[in-house]
């Protein structure tokens, strides 16, 4: 993101003042929440998976984080923030874009050093039209993925995941089976499997957990429990929360993790 020079030009007298400029934004965006499409927003945080479902085409969602809490062993981190940007480009394809900034809690300020972590760029597809895209029979669809370096690591990696999605009762009680294989920046092997129970849609709070599994190379795989609440709060905007507990041989774990989803239609077909 580009940053203003001190240096810069003297600005023009007709040029907005600062202050004009922010509350412009504002209402701008406003009256994008106001427009946001009145269907059901598909949030998948507060996850480690996904389903097996893409963004409508030209349909823009923003899936966002801005402060969430983690704690591995001894060492503490906050998460500010995680961003997922997915597009819906049509033909069952989905662009994703993900990232997050992590925070080492020290008791010293010059510990402390904001980090970029966990950017991605992904390409979903769904491979098998079922019961999210109001066929029969379960979802299927893949995932690509490529993971850019960040600080102190000099390689990209990779991964390629399967999504499963079927719903477990006419109520719509949803369960997504993710696996998962990728080739991290460390250049070790990752294997990764999850499986997510959402409670019924027609709810507008609904109960959702996560068993997840996770082994890099040859470290101890770690176990994960998320527990949580996905509340809609309007047609197209979704909040959540949610605990997730880990544990790695004598290492545990513990997040706390908030955000929303929200979505708009960026273009209309003809």
């Amino acid at each position: 993101m580009a940053t203003g020079h001190p240096m810069g030009p003297r600005p023009n007298p007709a040029t907005p003042k600062p202050g004009h400029i922010a509350r412009r934004v504002l209402f701008v965006v406003c009256c994008l929440l106001a427009l946001a499409p009145v269907r059901p927003a598909q949030a998948y945080r507060p996850f480690d998976g996904t389903d097996a479902v893409v963004a409508d085409a030209h349909l823009f969602e923003l899936e966002f984080s801005p402060l969430s809490y983690a704690r591995l062993g001894s060492e503490r981190s906050l998460v500010v923030p995680q961003v997922t940007l997915n597009y819906g480009t049509g033909s069952g394809f989905e662009f994703v874009f993900e990232g997050q900034g992590v925070m080492l809690m020290h008791p010293e300020p010059d510990g402390v050093s904001p980090l970029l972590a966990g950017a991605a760029f992904s390409l979903k597809k769904v491979l098998r039209e079922g019961v999210l895209q109001e066929k029969k029979g379960p979802s299927i669809a893949s995932e690509e993925s490529v993971l850019f370096p960040s600080r102190g690591q000099s390689h990209a990696g990779f991964g390629i995941g399967l999504i499963v999605s079927q719903p477990l009762s006419a109520t719509r009680t949803m369960l997504h089976f993710n696996a998962e294989l990728a080739r991290t920046q460390e250049q070790l092997t990752e294997r990764v499997v999850t499986l997510i129970l959402e409670g019924p849609e027609t709810w507008p709070v609904r109960p959702v957990g996560e068993l997840s599994w996770e082994r890099e190379g040859d470290e101890e795989a770690v176990r994960g429990l998320l527990a949580g609440i996905v509340w809609q709060t309007r047609q197209g905007l979704t909040m959540d929360a949610a605990v997730k507990t880990s544990d790695a041989g004598e290492v545990h774990g513990l997040e706390l993790r908030t955000g929303f989803t929200w979505h708009m239609q960026v273009h209309k077909g003809d």
